[in-house]
């Protein structure tokens, strides 16, 4: 029964299925890290991957369809900043109006635009194609990991470490997590707060748009209702179980991205469905009672 259940290719699409959440969690990491909290993640990529698969039906081209999930993830992620910077509208309320939002507009555009309920696909839609890297499929194992791949995930794989030298090594870097952590110490030494508020909040949008568009036109072609599936949930959690650190996040997107895979073949095997579904998400509930033992267990030392 469990003969061949781990091997190369469960780790080869545990690292793909977490591509969206990796996204999604660098996107919370940035806005997090200025101090603005984004739960609408989930939104902004239920958003991006609409756009999407609309702009590639309409246009007939992958990459346009990926510049319009990356431009109405930007311009959610600049709504969030508005209303949480300018409009000093709670962060928490405000990211969940996003995600109420989103699930209404999408589904009421699925039916204005393309007269459908549920889901919507089309040989019009292109979807983004995969390209391989060389200099990767010289290398063993990782040739069998990583060697050909959606362009999306290997622009996420590439942010991981850009983002460590971002937020750690610049000084623009230094400037958003002095924002975040003492807004008064940093506007005490000329640092525009708003601005550095609005650039994070923005480009955590763009991040939810790109891995909206993974899921429509990299993944798949074609948008479901629903399609982030709590991808942006498993972002978030992934963000705070990596201590909010970009290589932390790495490592929380792939153990969900690794719960994924595995209930994909338990399903396989005559186990029922609905209990493998869960297992993503009985991650976050374990990971969860973790850290809050840890963190009774160093209050009680003090």
């Amino acid at each position: 029964m469990w003969q061949g259940m781990f091997d190369i290719g469960l780790v080869q699409a545990s690292l793909r299925l977490a591509t969206p959440i990796l996204l999604a969690a660098l996107g919370g990491l940035y806005s997090t890290a200025a101090g603005v909290t984004n739960i609408a993640l989930e939104g902004m990529m239920l958003l991006g991957s609409f756009a999407a698969v609309v702009a590639s039906y309409a246009l007939q081209s992958a990459w346009l369809g990926l510049l319009a999930a990356v431009l109405v993830g930007a311009m959610f992620g600049a709504l969030l900043g508005l209303l949480s910077i300018r409009l000093k509208a709670n962060h928490i309320v405000a990211g969940i109006a996003i995600n109420i939002v989103a699930t209404g507009l999408t589904i009421y555009l699925l039916r204005v635009l393309f007269g459908v309920r549920g889901s919507f696909q089309s040989e019009r839609i292109v979807g983004l194609p995969n390209v391989s890297i060389p200099i990767l499929k010289s290398i063993p194992i990782v040739s069998d990991l990583i060697g050909a791949g959606n362009p999306i995930f290997y622009v996420s794989l590439v942010l991981v470490p850009l983002s460590v030298i971002l937020l750690y090594k610049t000084a623009f870097g230094l400037r958003i997590r002095a924002v975040g952590e003492s807004p008064s110490a940093a506007e005490s030494v000329g640092i525009d707060i708003a601005r550095i508020r609005y650039f994070c909040t923005t480009f955590s949008g763009v991040l939810c748009g790109l891995a909206g568009a993974y899921l429509s036109i990299g993944h798949l072609t074609l948008f479901t209702e629903g399609m982030s599936s709590g991808r942006g949930w498993l972002g978030l959690s992934a963000m705070v179980f990596g201590n909010q650190t970009p290589v932390g996040a790495f490592f929380a997107s792939w153990a969900f991205g690794f719960a994924d895979a595995l209930q994909m073949r338990l399903q396989g095997m005559g186990i029922p469905s609905q209990f493998v579904q869960m297992i993503p998400y009985f991650l976050v509930l374990a990971t969860l009672m973790r850290m809050g033992a840890k963190r009774i267990a160093k209050e009680n030392a003090r």
